[in-house]
C-alpha cells in the first residue's frame, strides 16, 4: 500500500496529472515526507523483528574493516562539512582481516556517524579503530564533540522507540536505529556500549572478534 500511496503523489507532484497549485505542492510535499518516514519506520521494524527472532543471515567475509571505514567516512564528510564539521578517521594499521558482514557493518557506521552529524554543533566526529588482539576483538570508536548525553539517559540509548533530549530538537527519526545496531553487533558476538559526559561529546563503541566464536 505505501508503494501506490507514494507511486501516486509522485505522479500528482510531477504535474503529469494537471498543474498544481503553490499550496497543493506544499500539502502534497508533506505527504510525500511522511510516506518516506513511514516506509523507513517499517522497514526498520521488520528487519530488527528479523534479527531477534533469529531468522536474520549474516554474510561473513573476512574483510578489511579500515577499508570499511574510510569508505563511509569519505562519503559522509561532505554531510558533516555542510554542517561546518569536520569527519575523520584515525585507524590502526596493525588490523587483520576478520570475518563480518559489510552491508550491515557499513549500517552500523552510517547509524552512529549521522547521529554524530545531528547531535554536533561545533568540531566534528573522529573514527578511531583499535587492535585489542589479547582480548581477541577490534575496538571501533565513533567520537563527537557534541553536548554529551546524561548519565541516567545512557541506559536508554538502545532501547526501541527512544528519542532523547529536547522534544523540539529531535530529528525525525525512528527510535529504532541505535536498537538495530546493538542487535547486529550482538549478532556478531561483539558489544556495543557509551561513554558520555554531558557538556564533553560522546563516544559510541563497539567490538568485532578477531577470531569467529560463534557456533
Amino acid at each position: 500500500p505505501l508503494a501506490s500511496i507514494q507511486t501516486a503523489i509522485d505522479i500528482v507532484i510531477s504535474g503529469t496529472a494537471g498543474s498544481l497549485t503553490k499550496d497543493q505542492n506544499n500539502f502534497l510535499a508533506k505527504a510525500q515526507e511522511s510516506v518516506g518516514r513511514l516506509n523507513r519506520l517499517i522497514t526498520d521494524i521488520l528487519d530488527l523483528t528479523k534479527m531477534e527472532s533469529g531468522r536474520a543471515q549474516l554474510n561473513l567475509q573476512f574483510n578489511d574493516l579500515n577499508k570499511v571505514i574510510n569508505e563511509v567516512v569519505e562519503i559522509q564528510g561532505s554531510v558533516a562539512k555542510k554542517g561546518g564539521l569536520y569527519l575523520k578517521a584515525s585507524l590502526d594499521p596493525s588490523l587483520p582481516k576478520i570475518p563480518f558482514d559489510t552491508d550491515k557493518i557499513n549500517q552500523v557506521l552510517y547509524n552512529f556517524i549521522n547521529n554524530a552529524v545531528k547531535f554536533t554543533e561545533k568540531g566534528g566526529i573522529i573514527v578511531v579503530s583499535k587492535n585489542n588482539t589479547e582480548q581477541n576483538h577490534i575496538e571501533v570508536c565513533i567520537r563527537d564533540t557534541g553536548p554529551g548525553i546524561k548519565q541516567e539517559d545512557i541506559p536508554k540509548l538502545f532501547q526501541k522507540f527512544q528519542q532523547l533530549g529536547d522534544p523540539a530538537k529531535r530529528t525525525a527519526g525512528t527510535g529504532l536505529g541505535l536498537a538495530i545496531c546493538k542487535e547486529i553487533i550482538a549478532q556478531h558476538s561483539g558489544k556495543v556500549w557509551v561513554e558520555s559526559q554531558l557538556g564533553h561529546g560522546s563516544g559510541f563503541y563497539f567490538t568485532l572478534p578477531i577470531e569467529e566464536r560463534r557456533k
